[in-house]
Order: structure tokens, then C-alpha cells, then sequence
């Protein structure tokens, strides 16, 4: 069944977007330009489009369309989401919206099944974006944000898994995969598998608003 499908994965969340087609089995990425939200906005659909005409497919041949709901960017948020929206208003796809918190707890677990993971975010103002899930994939509690330091202080129950090195915790597991190959394996593994709709609603997930204010820290 699954190899029949045909999944489309982007994400714009973060410093480097990325894009993933499932077809036959197969999966195709790319990585695009980083250059601000301008050319986000600007190449997004075209890279697309691209991506689909060398598997000499369109959007009508789509089954699935996932996109990162959030936390990062506020900007790539609101791009990824706006074109998912669009998209889904002129085709008839399966919708996977999972935060990038759900997604690296995903990866994580690849490695260590039993474990129970934190996923931090770098959220590029001195602290880390951040939320425990269970060995299932269940969040524990709900995302804030949390100082290094007391990334430390939490460290020995869970398994942390990050977007990017952590120089003073050197046993974070960093993804090798792009968020958009990520997000394939998790529709393919976790999405497609779950009845509760709970991936399927479309909404930017925002830790710390537009209008920033800090926010409480993390409790263990």
C-alpha cells in the first residue's frame, strides 16, 4: 500500500529548506539556497514543481502533502504552511502537519526505541526551543524554551536529540537527514499509521510569538 503512494515533504522552518518526493518506493531530496525570506517565498513552488517534473509528476499525482507546522522561523512558518494551504485547496491530499519537535524526537528514537527524548531547537536568541516526548512519540509536557544550563540539569532521564551541536553536551544526536526526508519516513512510520487526526491540523506552531516574551523555563 505505502509503495504506491506518493508523499511531498518541505520544510521551511529552519536555516536550510529542504524538499522530499516518495514515489514507487523511492525517495528523492533537495536541499535549496538559503537567502531570506524573500527567495523562500519566491522558489518554493517552482522548486517543487521541479522536484515533481523529474519524477514526470505533478501535484495531481500527490497522495500525501506534509510541512513542519513549527517551531523556527516565523516568516518560514508562515511560507510553508500558506503554500500547504494553498495546495490543499486545488488538490485533494492526505494532510501531515507535525511540529519539527515531533519530527527530531522521531529521529531519535530510529536510534534508541525505548528511550524517552528531549528535542531542543537552537532558537537563535541564546536559548533552545524544547519539549520531552515518551518512547512513544507522546509529548510529556508542553514546549518552551530552556537555557543550556539547564538543558544539563535534565539530561540524565532522556535521550536529546537537536538541529544542531551542543559543544558543552556532546552525546546530542544531530540528524544526518534533511527535516524533509525526515518528515517522509515519519509519515511512512508514524502519520499515515495514526486514526486520531492528530498530525492533520493545519496550524503555525509558536513557542515564542512574533511579539516576543520570554517565556517560563522548563520544568523537570
Amino acid at each position: 500500500m505505502q509503495l504506491q503512494l506518493t508523499i511531498l515533504a518541505f520544510d521551511t522552518t529552519g536555516t536550510q529548506d529542504s524538499l522530499s518526493l516518495y514515489h514507487k518506493g523511492i525517495m528523492t531530496s533537495k536541499v535549496l539556497p538559503t537567502g531570506g525570506s524573500q527567495l523562500q517565498s519566491s522558489i518554493l513552488i517552482p522548486s517543487l514543481q521541479s522536484l515533481l517534473k523529474e519524477q514526470k509528476l505533478t501535484f495531481q499525482d500527490i497522495h500525501v502533502l506534509a510541512t513542519v507546522s513549527g517551531p523556527g522561523s516565523f516568516t518560514g512558518i508562515r511560507i510553508g504552511l500558506a503554500t500547504a494551504q494553498g495546495l490543499l485547496i486545488a488538490g485533494k491530499y492526505r494532510p501531515v502537519f507535525p511540529t519539527l519537535l515531533e519530527i527530531l524526537a522521531f529521529a531519535a528514537r530510529q536510534k534508541n526505541p525505548s528511550a524517552k527524548i528531549l528535542s531542543l531547537i537552537d532558537s537563535k536568541r541564546g536559548d533552545y526551543f524544547c519539549q520531552p516526548f515518551d518512547s512513544n512519540l507522546i509529548p510529556v509536557q508542553t514546549a518552551t524554551t530552556i537555557s543550556e544550563a539547564d538543558i544539563h540539569q535534565l539530561a540524565e532521564p532522556f535521550v536529546i536529540v537537536s538541529t544542531h551541536p551542543i559543544p558543552s553536551i556532546p552525546d546530542v544526536i544531530v540528524p544526518t537527514q534533511s527535516v524533509a526526508e525526515l518528515l517522509i519516513e515519519f509519515c511512512l512510520e508514524i502519520a499515515l499509521k495514526d486514526d486520531t487526526g492528530r498530525y492533520q491540523t493545519m496550524a503555525p506552531f509558536y513557542i515564542r510569538h512574533p511579539e516576543f516574551k520570554k517565556q517560563k523555563r522548563f520544568l523537570s
